[in-house]
This record gives C-alpha cells, structure tokens and sequence, in this order.
C-alpha cells in the first residue's frame, strides 16, 4: 500500500445517529495544526426544523481527495463500535499511487469492519499481438 491513498465511497448508517450541537460533532477531532485526527468522518448536518440538532447518515473519508489509509480499517470499527445500536452497511474503495497494484478497500457489514481486496477481471482476450 503506497503512503497517499484515494478514497471514495461511502458507509450508510442505520438508523442516523442524532446528538445536540453543544455535544460537538463525534469523531470531528484535529491535532495541533488542524488536521483530521482519523482517516473517517461523520457526515453532519442540521436537523431541518430542529436548530442545535445534528444528523449523521454516512461515514465517509475525513480528505475526499488523499490521505493516509494505514489506519482506515481501525477507523472505521472504532465509530461502529461507538455506536453499538447502529448498523453500518458500504464500502470504501481505496487506490493508491500504483492505481492496478494498489486497490483495496475496508467493507462495513453489520458490526464488523474488513480489509477487502478486488479481483481485477478482464474481459476476453487480453494478450497483446501485433
């Protein structure tokens, strides 16, 4: 796995997780120059209709372009074990700097977390002739 890692998807939370604003956002925490402490996040928003209450229904990557996924698959069963009356369903596909030889992924299924690793099939023939 190279050291930057792009990451998209996403991990749908059910039922979302609902808190006042005075408590913060859950796992929203920086260090000491403003950086995510995890590579996840809760995708917060405001309650329509409910001022000073959030919702969550996605975790998703804390960069949305790159960051360091060492500690991706820990990330994520750390805020599903947070929550023990949740369940957590997605996948989050990872691509580092070697694109084809750098693909994985961390599943959510129920209350578990897991390193996935893709089977790259190509479609019929695939050797070269000239």
């Amino acid at each position: 796995m190279s050291s930057y890692t792009s990451v998209t998807g996403e991990i749908i939370i059910e039922p979302a997780l609902i808190w006042p604003a005075s408590k913060g956002i859950p796992f929203d925490d920086a260090d000491a120059d403003g950086l995510p402490v995890r590579s996840v996040r809760l995708e917060a928003e405001e309650v329509p209709g409910a001022p000073g209450t959030f919702t969550a229904r996605r975790l998703i990557s804390a960069d949305v372009e790159w960051l360091d996924g060492y500690d991706l698959k820990g990330d994520v069963q750390e805020v599903i074990d947070a929550f023990p009356g949740h369940r957590f369903t997605g996948l989050l596909k990872c691509m580092g700097a070697d694109h084809w030889d750098d693909m994985w992924g961390v599943a959510a299924r129920g209350r578990a977390a897991a390193r996935v690793e893709p089977v790259v099939t190509w479609p019929g023939d695939t050797t070269v002739t000239e």
